[in-house]
């Protein structure tokens, strides 16, 4: 693994943890306003403002921890995991217009 592309990495995955939050605030809090959604939908919606941005905190730690501890070039498949949040996020969503 190369110290460049962790980095790089890194910094990517922490800009990519503001734009899901503010993607999951927005969005989020447009199925709020426009929906009688019940109150596990609601909690899910509010937990999604944490858990996916820190997918993206916990994805960049594990390389990062990878990297330290020997880890070879397929640790950096963990900077999808966020990718893989967010795509559970809009099924969830797609499931409360239906």
């Amino acid at each position: 693994m190369s110290v460049l592309w962790v980095i790089i990495g890194t910094i990517f995955q922490l800009m990519l943890s503001m734009f899901t939050f503010m993607l999951a605030a927005v969005v989020g809090g447009s199925f709020a306003n426009g929906n009688d959604l019940s109150e596990s939908k609601l909690k899910v919606l509010n937990l999604s403002l944490f858990v996916l941005p820190g997918l993206c905190i916990v994805a960049a730690g594990i390389v990062i921890y990878q990297f330290f501890s020997g880890g070879t070039n397929n640790s950096y498949f963990w900077y999808g995991l966020p990718v893989i949040g967010v795509m559970l996020y809009f099924m969830f969503l797609k499931k409360i217009l239906d």
